[in-house]
């Protein structure tokens, strides 16, 4: 009998443990969702927006839609297009003039045999030109559409957490087309030309502003980005005219990006929430096939640990918090956007492998460069009217700018400096928060992406 009882501990002891195993599980469930069963009554309660849906575009009428008879209203709904396949190596270049990126765009041209050696003209703007003419038709099609007042592109049918915008993908390729055909007429001497090629950009970015997710604001901030940069570069060749430096700084002045960045922000939210959702229905073989949520590279035992515990639910309430954070910094916009640097990051992972506070830089930094643009189409009018750039800024005011933008990192007025009659230093102190002079010399103290000492005009490619 004792034997018996020596052999059966093992066995109660196995029970009890499973038991109190299965206990822990229930409570740790039930604590999670609680967790954000709370938040969620909390969020509601301010009005914050927490399912994806929340965020989609209202139907338009196809006469005021953007998208009407043309190329984004044939692409198949939740599809990347392959009809504007890029020649390497695109836009983003090492080359950081003009002349060296086109030069660079026509080299790749011919190499994707878009032109030949035999027909190929030896100027590089007019050869880049020449192998775009394969998208006249579209992109005439979309310049025909500018003037519609709404958009609404073609829906995602897929569920989440696997939903894909085919859409803005296509947007993002035809951003970079239409930044190398504004490069080109201007470098062939027809800035009438690329001013229409600039308008058709600013329409195509507010045409996609209603796009939802954290990947529809980063290609909508790679395109923008692309189209300053090609702004910019027109501006320090002096290639631009008076009446469309105006028209320019017109337009850039009316680009909010602070509240496309709120917006993104919430709709990630939302996609999120609906992600995090769709998972807690899943089976484990399900679940697994994501990584949980995204999570690639994750152990199995602990995949499974976070399967059955209330790992979801704190998850998700960390993820809404971190949201939180990232909207309430771009609650009245970016100014005074130091106090970013001297607070410790948010490293929630995306889909796509960034994090909230990376992303936010990306936007802070790119309107920075959009404040100096203004600055540099002024100064640059300034220069056409006068033979030379002004002492200071001061001179601009009122008659070219109504104000000077402020640096975005103090608030306050960015620096200038001419240092001869016809050149001139522009710049903001950069993320440590400190005039070194226009220096871009690495600082050990700011975020490896941004390491420059002074964020200086034009932005140079990264």
């Amino acid at each position: 009998m004792k034997r018996l009882l020596w052999l059966t501990w093992p066995f109660i002891g196995l029970a009890a443990l499973s038991l109190l195993v299965c206990a822990w599980v229930a409570f740790d469930r039930s604590h999670g969702r609680r967790q954000w069963e709370k938040y969620r009554t909390a969020a509601v309660a301010r009005g914050v927006l927490l399912h994806f849906d929340d965020f989609l575009s209202p139907e338009i009428p196809a006469e005021d839609n953007y998208i009407t008879g043309t190329v984004f209203e044939h692409l198949p709904t939740g599809e990347s297009s392959g009809k504007f396949p890029l020649p390497r190596p695109k836009l983003n270049v090492p080359q950081t003039t003009l002349a060296e990126r086109l030069e660079a765009q026509r080299t790749a041209m011919l190499d994707e045999k878009w032109l030949t050696k035999e027909t190929a003209p030896a100027d590089p703007g007019a050869a880049v030109l020449l192998g775009l003419e394969r998208y006249q038709k579209d992109l005439a099609d979309l310049r025909a559409a500018r003037s519609r007042p709404g958009s609404r592109f073609p829906q995602s049918t897929k569920p989440l957490p696997d939903f894909d915008s085919g859409a803005i993908v296509l947007a993002w390729h035809i951003g970079s087309i239409l930044c190398m055909k504004m490069q080109a007429h201007l470098a062939t001497g027809q800035p009438a030309e690329a001013l229409e090629d600039f308008l058709d950009l600013t329409r195509l970015y507010r045409a996609t502003l209603p796009e939802r997710s954290m990947v529809s604001g980063m290609m909508r901030v790679t395109n923008f980005t692309a189209m300053i940069r090609a702004v910019d570069s027109g501006i320090a060749a002096h290639l631009w005219r008076d009446e469309d430096l105006t028209r320019i700084a017109s337009e850039l002045d009316t680009i909010d990006l602070a509240a496309d960045g709120r917006f993104t922000f919430s709709s990630e939210r939302g996609f999120i929430n609906d992600a995090e959702e769709a998972c807690r229905g899943m089976s484990f073989t399900e679940w697994r096939t994501i990584g949980g949520t995204f999570g690639a590279f994750t152990p199995e035992w602990r995949l499974w640990v976070e399967f059955v515990s209330g790992h979801h639910w704190r998850k998700q309430v960390r993820e809404n918090q971190d949201t939180d954070s990232s909207l309430k910094k771009l609650e009245t916009g970016f100014d005074r956007s130091a106090d970013l640097f001297a607070t410790p990051p948010i490293s929630t992972p995306f889909a796509f492998g960034s994090n909230t506070d990376a992303i936010l830089l990306r936007y802070i930094t790119l309107e920075n460069t959009r404040r100096q643009t203004r600055i540099a189409c002024a100064l640059e009018r300034f220069r056409i009217q006068h033979g030379s750039y002004p002492e200071s800024l001061s001179e601009l005011v009122p008659a070219l700018l109504p104000a000077i933008p402020a640096d975005i990192i103090n608030g306050a007025p960015m620096r200038y400096r001419r240092t001869t009659p016809a050149t001139f230093l522009l710049y903001s102190i950069g993320a440590n928060a400190r005039d070194d002079e226009g220096s871009t010399l690495t600082d050990a103290t700011t975020p490896s992406r941004y390491k420059a000492r002074d964020w200086l005009w034009p932005e140079p490619t990264r």
